[in-house]
């Protein structure tokens, strides 16, 4: 039974990245829980309070940078990780 120490919320509005993600979540021994939108991924962590996220700064609702002062908000023992394939200075 895995619980909720195992899960790390991947956020990407990319289908490929969060896959390729996942995968390598699953190897590294944990289960990877998918959101592809701020609205998903501030519901997602609510119901499934993962200890870990994988947080892309550029979503399509919003932006990830949001979604972390959510998460702090909520807990802030939460480790997140911020990701982008778009590489600004300011961000």
């Amino acid at each position: 039974m895995q619980t909720t120490d195992d899960k790390i919320l991947i956020v990407d509005d990319e289908r490929f990245i969060r896959m390729t993600l996942a995968e390598a979540v699953r190897s590294w021994g944990y289960e990877p829980v998918e959101a592809g939108n701020v609205k998903e991924a501030v519901r997602i962590f609510s119901e499934e309070e993962p200890p870990f996220v994988l947080l892309d700064i550029d979503l399509p609702d919003g932006s990830g940078l949001d979604v972390l002062g959510e998460i702090k908000g909520r807990n802030s023992d939460t480790i997140v990780i911020m990701i982008t394939g778009n590489v600004s200075v300011p961000n």
